[in-house]
């Protein structure tokens, strides 16, 4: 259920960067993408 509620606010985040900031689209992707792959290394380093 706290995963859920991470990849909200992760997806909110970067559709506001895009939608109203007007952030570039590939630095914000590649550092959603580098936020997920380390959220997924914690919980399974965690385990």
């Amino acid at each position: 259920m706290k995963r859920n509620f991470v990849v909200a606010a992760g997806l909110m985040s970067v559709i506001f960067m895009i939608g109203f900031v007007h952030a570039p689209v590939l630095p914000v992707a590649a550092g959603a993408a580098l936020a997920c792959v380390w959220m997924v290394w914690r919980a399974r380093r965690g385990r």
